[in-house]
């Protein structure tokens, strides 16, 4: 079998387990007993199992090395640390919890593999393609299935598609933009679905006040991005000062009705409460006791919880995992993960602001790969989902010298190319097509 022709049978298989991952994401908000009944743990270990065997065989034949930035290499440190982690996972886990944990953590941490095949155009475009085509429509048998505050998480890749959209054709930006302001009304409830759609749309915006905003403050706010967690952390450590600590320093009643009730009524929640503090007091306190600040304690074990001790299966007071990223990364792999973790945001960003020539697009996706750098201080829960796995799919575009080289103009016909088959290939610009046929005669025995 040609390569050419394998290329194309790989790419046939996108759309599967895109809906399938889609599927997947919003399996834990369902309300309806049809999703309850195919949230089985084994039958979506096999599913991941694909995804991750597939992104493995796309690495062959999808990344070529001069198509990726040098600082690509930053992933390769993360993952091998991830691997050694998950290793040590095997001598530390005991019982069949921690068997569990330890597998379906392994399989998130191992999603940055999607960054290599994400430096080719073609294959980001088909994911974004068959996602349009597949999982988009079946949103409508969805929705009515889930809980609809949280349906944000099964709409994450529209949130790529809103950092382009000045590119779009009028139904399609229409479309979109849409989908967003849906997303953000319906999801008031989940802050972490109104925060991410909210600065995609306020990125987008950043194409039309190009000839006001200089690259310069682009690149300002790229470091305060990047130094902005680290310096709130300081600041709640070594002073009184809480950043998540809203009701301290906003006043009024910012309250919204949420259908989360476990009695199956309507109750309040309040915008401004505090669910992170706890969190990082637990992480904080559990690597002091077990002395895990360098390493971790492996994807097997997680931090010491008295807000979710009964819920530990092992009678250990332990909570494996919670939603705020940052906080797993260092639980699980120390001090040493959240480093290469940061290297890996930051030489992603940096990448697409600095080294992209007048692509507006490329700088307008460096920071919004910042902004998901201080988001996984708040969230972007470590997990096989299509949140977690669109991060890693944008932090590969970041590094993508093609899509960096490309004019706004080129990037135009490429992004339009995900919803009409008149853009894509033959219309894209002769050096990207020339680039895109020269992956097809690489090197296939490059394994990175």
């Amino acid at each position: 079998m040609s390569s050419n022709t394998f290329r194309a049978k790989q790419l046939k298989n996108i759309g599967f387990w895109v809906t399938a991952l889609s599927i997947y994401s919003i399996l834990p908000f369902s309300n309806s007993f049809i999703l309850d009944f195919i949230y089985n743990t084994t039958f979506w270990w096999l599913i991941s199992t694909f995804i991750l065997y597939q992104l493995w065989v796309w690495k062959k034949y999808f990344f070529k090395k001069t198509d990726a930035a040098r600082g690509i290499i930053t992933v390769n440190v993360f993952l091998w640390w991830m691997m050694f982690n998950i290793v040590r996972g095997l001598f530390i886990a005991h019982t069949y919890w921690d068997w569990k944990g330890l597998v379906s953590n392994a399989m998130a941490l191992l999603l940055p593999l999607a960054v290599y095949s994400a430096v080719s155009l073609e294959y980001t475009q088909n994911i974004m393609k068959y996602y349009i085509k597949y999982a988009l429509p079946l949103f409508i048998l969805i929705f009515p299935l889930s809980i609809h505050a949280d349906l944000g998480f099964y709409l994450v890749p529209i949130t790529l598609i809103l950092l382009f959209l000045s590119t779009l054709e009028f139904k399609w930006k229409v479309s979109i933009a849409a989908i967003a302001i849906i997303t953000i009304i319906i999801g008031l409830a989940v802050r972490s679905n109104v925060i991410r759609f909210s600065v995609a749309i306020l990125l987008s915006n950043i194409y039309y006040f190009r000839r006001f905003i200089s690259l310069h403050f682009i690149k300002a706010l790229m470091y305060v991005l990047f130094a902005a967690p680290i310096i709130f952390l300081f600041l709640g450590v070594f002073s009184n000062f809480n950043v998540f600590d809203f009701q301290n320093y906003i006043s009024g009643d910012y309250s919204v009705k949420t259908d989360k009730n476990e009695k199956g009524g309507v109750s309040e929640q309040s915008l401004l409460s505090d669910s992170r503090t706890f969190i990082y007091r637990d992480a904080l306190q559990t690597a002091s006791y077990y002395n895990s600040w360098l390493i971790g304690r492996s994807p097997a074990r997680g931090t010491i919880s008295s807000a979710f001790a009964e819920t530990d299966l092992n009678k250990r007071g332990e909570r494996l995992a919670n939603e705020v990223g940052i906080s797993n990364i260092f639980t699980w792999t120390g001090i040493v993960g959240v480093i290469l973790y940061f290297f890996v945001f930051f030489r992603a960003s940096y990448t697409a602001i600095y080294k992209s020539g007048n692509n507006i697009f490329a700088k307008i996706l460096g920071l919004y790969i910042a902004f998901h750098w201080v988001y996984s201080w708040v969230e972007n829960f470590t997990n096989f989902t299509m949140n977690y796995f669109m991060i890693w799919v944008m932090i590969g575009l970041c590094f993508s010298t093609q899509f960096r080289q490309m004019t706004n103009q080129q990037v135009k016909v490429w992004v339009r190319g995900i919803f009409n088959v008149r853009y894509r290939r033959r219309r894209l610009p002769p050096y990207v097509i020339k680039n895109s046929q020269s992956e097809i005669s690489s090197d296939l025995d490059y394994n990175g």
